[in-house]
């Protein structure tokens, strides 16, 4: 689905569909679910994610989401 949306979706409707998505998580389920679509991401959508966080929610990120999500994803892959 995803490669279809440039085709059929403008950027804004993207970014509602992004920012309605996400606002059904819990702030901690949000650091997971950015996780989840980083670690799917080519490095290029990676960049493209983060370039449009606020510069808050990408130093949030770095101390904190990047560790809940780690630990998060450890017992799914079996690891410690």
């Amino acid at each position: 689905m995803v490669p279809l949306i440039d085709r059929h979706l403008t950027a804004a409707e993207w970014e509602e569909v992004s920012k309605r998505g996400f606002e059904k998580f819990t702030p901690s389920q949000r650091w997971i679910a950015l996780g989840q679509m980083l670690e799917v991401a080519s490095p290029d959508e990676a960049a493209m994610m983060f370039g449009t966080l606020p510069l808050p929610v990408r130093l949030l990120w770095h101390v904190i989401g990047k560790r809940r999500y780690r630990r998060y994803a450890a017992p799914i892959r079996g690891e410690r």
